[in-house]
């Protein structure tokens, strides 16, 4: 088998993979090319990722091969977030919820507590504190716990564009 490890085809944004920001992430079908190399179809593999950053090697493991227990860990909590929502998925109630959080965000008059942390004026502006203590409240507010997990991975990313 001849691989093309250049995979100068493949765009992230196309995928899973490219829905959530994470620094130097895996290239996907090549996680996938080097695990159909690896793993036996016909006998119950566990594989162990030490350092699973956003999940690619453990989703590509799990949505690729039906005889797989898979296991990762890493030092960042935000890496731990973003690998279990791809892997949990979100529920069939998420148009519920996005149409929820919608309606959330246009309630104009909602009193919204200003959240806040140490230097939080270096990293936002006034306006953006305010919208994004806006979008964490309505966020709060959703029931389900995958779907909320989703929408914490999801504004994570907008808080990374729009800081300082």
């Amino acid at each position: 088998m001849t691989l093309d490890i250049s995979y100068k085809k493949y765009k992230s944004s196309s995928d899973i993979h490219g829905t959530i920001l994470y620094p130097a992430p895996m290239i996907a079908p090549m996680q996938t090319d080097v695990l159909k190399l690896l793993i036996n179809k016909d006998k119950q593999t566990t594989i162990m990722d030490p350092f699973n950053g956003s999940g690619v090697v453990l989703y590509e493991a799990l949505s690729n091969f039906d005889n797989i227990v898979a296991f990762g860990m890493d030092i960042n909590p935000y890496a731990i977030m973003i690998s279990k929502v791809k892997l949990q998925g979100v529920e069939d109630s998420i148009e519920v919820d996005i149409n929820r959080l919608e309606q959330l965000l246009n309630i104009s008059e909602e009193v919204v507590v200003e959240h806040s942390f140490e230097n939080i004026n270096k990293w936002f502006r006034k306006d953006i504190i305010l919208s994004f203590s806006k979008i964490r409240s309505s966020i709060m507010k959703i029931e389900n716990t995958k779907n909320r997990m989703f929408f914490w991975v999801i504004f994570s990313n907008i808080i990374r564009k729009y800081s300082n």
